[in-house]
């Protein structure tokens, strides 16, 4: 069961991320408008910003792939489960392959003390899953660009303090 509510997840999450990054075109930007179940978003879109810590950027003990630049950071709400989380999405462009950016993410997440729930390489990339304590997961998915570039989604939810 959990399996399978994994490959549902991975299936519209590789869809979500093709639909964004498609939209963002080759001048570094994201789609005006993007929605979810909560509400609308805030959506803060970025030029070529490299980030490697929370201090620019990142997603708190999330690793950021080395020279990957942000493009767009969208934050939302979630107050289905007990607790209220935060939910951040995060998107970078990289110069390095899919492959490459894979095994830099399976090792450094075991690193920083998340617990891989779940991986899948498929045909148009990877995707993986992580999950520290009762409420706090990452979804990380990697996939190649029709620029050239490899696209890294990290989605991060958090409980709020």
């Amino acid at each position: 069961m959990k399996r399978l509510l994994f490959l549902v997840f991975a299936l519209v999450l590789v869809t979500a991320c093709g639909a964004v990054v498609g939209c963002g075109g080759g001048g570094g930007g994201v789609a005006d408008e993007i929605q979810n179940q909560q509400g609308q978003p805030q959506v803060e879109e970025q030029q070529s910003t490299s980030t490697s810590d929370e201090s620019s950027g990142g997603p708190g003990d999330i690793p950021v792939y080395p020279g990957a630049d942000r493009i767009a950071k969208v934050d939302t709400e979630d107050d289905s489960l007990s607790v209220t989380r935060t939910i951040e999405q995060l998107i970078y462009y990289t110069d390095d392959s899919a492959e490459e950016v894979a095994v830099f993410y399976r090792d450094k997440m075991k690193d920083n003390g998340w617990d891989e729930t779940a991986w899948a390489e498929m045909q148009e990339g990877y995707i993986g899953s992580y999950e520290k304590g009762q409420y706090t997961t990452a979804t990380v998915s990697i996939t190649p660009d029709v620029n050239g570039k490899t696209a890294i989604t990290i989605i991060w939810a958090y409980p709020e303090d």
